[in-house]
């Protein structure tokens, strides 16, 4: 986001990833909201998926690599944890 390219498709996937991955742990609720999200959008004759924020993702093969992160991530609840939710230690 913000930078001199972003008007450019995505051109090498797993180097992309890092400037994905923020946004959607924190945003996204949880992976199977992700999954059937995706699932949707299997279904459709998709050439392209063009976010609000960050590069989009043309062509086929880039489209299903984008799916199948997305539907592999954890984020949201999925990353909660009873660390998360410790009485805390001046708790009398």
């Amino acid at each position: 986001m913000g930078a001199e390219d972003d008007h450019l498709p995505v051109q090498d996937f797993d180097q992309h990833i890092p400037h994905m991955m923020g946004f959607h742990r924190r945003y996204i609720a949880s992976n199977k909201v992700c999954r059937l999200w995706a699932n949707m959008i299997r279904e459709m004759d998709v050439e392209m998926i063009v976010p609000q924020h960050g590069k989009r993702f043309e062509g086929p093969a880039m489209v299903d690599r984008f799916l199948n992160w997305v539907s592999s991530i954890e984020c949201g609840i999925d990353l909660m944890a009873q660390d998360n939710y410790r009485v805390p230690v001046d708790y009398i």
